[in-house]
């Protein structure tokens, strides 16, 4: 999987986001589709459900293998690492399946 944003201003808006889920939410789950990017969490009171769509045109690079692939994430820890960007650095995120399933 790999997914880049090189707009700064898309790029604002992706990490205002998580700004403002994280203040909402502590985790949240993170589906990357063939036709689109959702995020769904649910509030800790159980009372708000919270879902976002943005369709893989809105992104400058949106490459993701047959199928689907859900992470779950920290917002909060998620949105450290996103505003420590420069703002003129473009964010990508990459996820390699293999990867994870190494053994030592």
């Amino acid at each position: 999987m790999n997914i880049v944003i090189k707009n700064t201003i898309k790029a604002e808006i992706f990490v205002s986001l998580f700004q403002y889920i994280s203040k909402f939410t502590e985790n949240m789950n993170l589906m990357f589709e063939n036709d689109r990017f959702y995020m769904q969490t649910i509030n800790t009171s159980h009372v708000v459900i919270l879902e976002i769509c943005l369709p893989k045109e809105w992104f400058d690079v949106y490459e993701i293998a047959e199928g689907s692939l859900n992470i779950g994430v920290n917002t909060a820890l998620f949105y450290k690492v996103l505003k420590k960007r420069e703002k003129t650095q473009q964010i990508q995120i990459q996820y390699n399946e293999k990867a994870d399933n190494r053994l030592k």
